[in-house]
């Protein structure tokens, strides 16, 4: 991405973002069917467009596992917080990305998600569009933690995510926004 900054959320942000996660942790469940000894990862994704404008997935990348619910396409505008889900499994991991567009311009912004269900880590970015270097996002993502956010000055795109773990599982909580 062409303008990634490290600045952080504002403190309203913030709280909007723990407010919808709070919301969602208590409602988040795993599918009893689901195979015990995989690596199962839950995503749980807000669009919060302030056009309400849905974002459209225009990459994605597994580095181990199986969507078994796939990425939301399109990642649709957020409405009273209800969030968009992916489920990502696998026996040796689950571990992936996905880059969102609000149009299809190469000017227009872009956020990815990048996470590793089985070392509990997530990455974000939020910036001009380009294209997608899956090896040094998966760096970024080894050296990150359990929570990571970006604001891009440039295009005032800004994205927030961490990942907990619930029910044996990871859950990882996803909120773009401009």
């Amino acid at each position: 991405m062409a303008s990634v900054s490290v600045t952080k959320l504002s403190k309203e942000d913030h709280a909007a973002v723990k407010s919808l996660i709070n919301g969602a942790v208590g409602k988040a469940t795993f599918d009893a069917s689901l195979p015990q000894g995989q690596s199962i990862t839950q995503g749980l994704m807000w669009n919060n467009n302030r056009h309400q404008k849905n974002l459209v997935l225009i990459d994605q990348h597994i580095w181990s596992g199986e969507l078994t619910r796939a990425y939301p396409n399109p990642l649709v505008y957020s409405r009273q917080g209800q969030p968009s889900i992916f489920i990502l499994e696998g026996p040796n991991g689950s571990k992936g990305g996905v880059v969102y567009a609000d149009g299809i311009e190469n000017t227009d912004r872009q956020w990815l998600l990048a996470f590793d269900g089985t070392a509990d880590k997530v990455y974000v970015e939020a910036g001009r569009r380009s294209p997608t270097k899956w090896e040094e996002v998966e760096d970024k993502l080894n050296e990150s933690g359990s929570q990571s956010e970006s604001v891009d000055p440039e295009y005032g795109g800004k994205a927030y995510a961490e990942i907990q773990r619930a029910q044996g599982r990871s859950l990882v909580f996803v909120w773009f926004s401009n």
